[in-house]
């Protein structure tokens, strides 16, 4: 049973709410800045710690040691985002790669003792970009990255879509979906995993 408290069970409500509220509306919605990253003494005292296996919050270690940057909650379960740690590659700032060397480095990383890394999608970048406590998670560079997206149709005319990505600045959070796949960015792999909250 995953435990929370209260001020994750308030961020998750608030969340809640907020997608219900935001669901008619044809407009983007913005997103609210993620807390600082802390670890709970008070939870870690408590018993199990995110990083063994326990309940988990923003901020937190994960088990693979990246620190927790969304609990999202979906259907009654926590969707729990979890990012490689700084240095990931072997090099203090993240690796760049063509897309499809990204999409297969993501998938065969290993790290923490976990095989279920993958490159994010583009909401995911977005979300791990607007995290106050990305400083914290570190090893970014001010460059663009790749997300696991492509475009349904061609955005740049002079490309077939399959030789296009999405990718995201992480200077501004600007996204561009026409990349040609063989420019070399940024790549940072992510976890998730979906645990009750019941």
């Amino acid at each position: 049973m995953l435990k929370l408290s209260s001020r994750t069970t308030a961020t998750l409500i608030l969340g809640v709410l907020t997608a219900a509220v935001l669901a008619g509306c044809a407009t983007t919605p913005t997103s609210t800045p993620s807390p600082e990253p802390t670890v709970s003494a008070s939870r870690q005292a408590a018993g199990v710690t995110c990083a063994d296996g326990g309940a988990c919050a923003v901020g937190d270690i994960g088990p693979a040691g990246g620190i927790i940057f969304s609990i999202d909650p979906v259907s009654g379960d926590a969707t729990i985002l979890e990012p490689a740690t700084r240095g990931w590659s072997g090099a203090t700032d993240d690796v760049k790669l063509g897309w499809d060397a990204a999409m297969a480095r993501a998938e065969v990383y290993d790290g923490g003792g976990k095989t279920d890394w993958f490159l994010p999608t583009m909401d995911e970048l977005q979300v791990l970009y607007e995290f106050n406590g990305r400083n914290a998670i570190g090893g970014f560079t001010a460059g663009k990255y790749w997300s696991k997206n492509q475009p349904a149709n061609s955005i740049d005319p002079n490309l077939d879509p399959e030789f296009q990505a999405c990718s995201m600045t992480f200077v501004s959070g600007s996204d561009d979906c026409s990349s040609p796949i063989f420019k070399e960015f940024a790549v940072r792999p992510v976890r998730t995993w979906v645990t009750p909250l019941r």
